[in-house]
């Protein structure tokens, strides 16, 4: 391996450490940017021409036409359908689960998958507050099933309502970053 040779520099207390070719490559600009700071520009003064006076009003240009959408926009509506699309697997579970499962059995996977994908959202979410993976998991398995499997409808649409808010705010958070690091998959 060739080492490089570093130069040092101390300037207002922070030391710096740059390669020469480094340096040098910042003094050529540091004299470009004074070279064109002391340059003289003479621009010709025209006389200005004699304007005429119309009564049309000038044409506007729309809004639409040149339209660009910002990163914040964007990142908005991929905030906004994360939440919504995690929001709607608690609902379909539900609804399956508590209607349309009744006439075909067949059904109870897709309440299975949509709990499997909702539960390990659901226990990291729990143990941030409660501080324990067993009580994390032991609250998701609770929250799931109290609204899967409850006769009771207030308590029923109450675990709905619940998983519905947590999946959705936490998906609104993790899209909001720009890389979302993957869970370890099962062995």
């Amino acid at each position: 391996m060739q080492a490089v040779a570093k130069v040092t520099q101390i300037k207002a207390g922070k030391q710096l450490s740059m390669s020469k070719s480094a340096v040098a490559s910042r003094a050529r600009r540091a004299a470009k940017k004074q070279q064109v700071q002391t340059a003289v520009v003479v621009t010709p003064v025209n006389k200005p021409k004699a304007q005429v006076q119309t009564n049309k009003p000038k044409a506007r240009k729309l809004p639409t036409a040149g339209m660009k959408v910002s990163a914040a926009q964007k990142r908005t509506l991929n905030q906004s359908c994360a939440a919504l699309a995690a929001g709607f697997l608690p609902i379909a579970s539900f609804v399956i689960a508590h209607y349309e499962s009744k006439t075909d059995p067949v059904l109870w996977l897709l309440v299975a998958a949509a709990l499997m994908f909702s539960a390990p959202t659901l226990a990291t979410w729990a143990s941030k507050w409660c501080g324990n993976q067993y009580k994390a998991w032991g609250f998701t398995g609770l929250l799931e099933g109290v609204m899967v499997f409850s006769h009771l409808p207030a308590l029923s649409f109450a675990g709905l309502a619940i998983l519905v808010l947590i999946n959705a705010s936490n998906a609104w958070t993790l899209s909001s970053q720009r890389t979302v690091q993957p869970q370890q998959q099962l062995a």
